[in-house]
């Protein structure tokens, strides 16, 4: 298929260029004038229109199930579609939290043949300890979120043992960690080599905290 006069960011300047694209991936970007003699099963004219990469949102509230009223996995699917968003990974915190194997099933199946783009599902990690949950898991979804600060049911984790177990036991881990709580999950990911994601940094200092940490690592 090629996409032909496609507006896009080229080398960081704006351009109109045609996109080939073979098994849904793109393999070459010409010149317009370039692609006469090529043999194309589908011409698709963009007409000057901008074409971007889609977007992969890892942070996204579905709140599906239990909170439904202020979303689902079809409006917010509908609206990550309209905006571009080709895949999504919801978080954790929807009623019952998504802390068990059998919840996560449950959750897997209400959402199928619902959404518009394609999703994954963060797993939570439980002040009940649920670091065995987590290992039946892990393989299936993106991370363990983990909240280092208030949040709703069982999910905050201040138990020092129980968050060991809980990183121990992850793959990749998120948090909500605010202030000195970054520190704490930054130490945690250190100490047992995983991969972190710190969903919201909203001071300075612990944008600091982080930079910090990725020059000693």
């Amino acid at each position: 298929m090629l996409l032909k006069n496609c507006r896009v960011l080229y080398h960081g300047e704006e351009d109109i260029k045609d996109i080939l694209v073979e098994k849904g991936k793109i393999v070459k970007i010409y010149r317009c004038s370039e692609v006469e003699e090529l043999d194309i099963d589908e011409i698709i004219d963009m007409d000057g229109n901008w074409v971007l990469p889609g977007v992969i949102d890892v942070h996204t509230h579905m709140r599906d199930p239990g909170l439904s009223y202020k979303e689902d996995f079809e409006t917010g699917s509908k609206a990550c579609a309209k905006g571009g968003v080709t895949t999504f990974i919801d978080m954790p915190n929807t009623v019952p939290n998504t802390t068990t194997k059998e919840i996560l099933d449950a959750k897997e199946s209400n959402s199928k043949n619902r959404s518009y783009v394609d999703y994954g599902f963060h797993f939570g990690g439980s002040k009940l300890d649920n670091s065995e949950e987590i290992r039946k898991v892990r393989d299936r979804v993106a991370s363990t979120k983990i909240f280092l600060n208030m949040s709703t049911g069982d999910m905050l984790v201040e138990e020092e043992k129980v968050l060991e177990n809980l990183f121990k036991e992850s793959k990749i881990i998120s948090v909500h960690a605010e202030e000195e709580m970054v520190d704490k999950a930054i130490d945690l990911a250190r100490k047992f080599r995983k991969p972190l994601y710190l969903c919201h940094l909203s001071k300075k200092s612990e944008v600091e905290k982080l930079r910090a940490a990725k020059k000693r690592d």
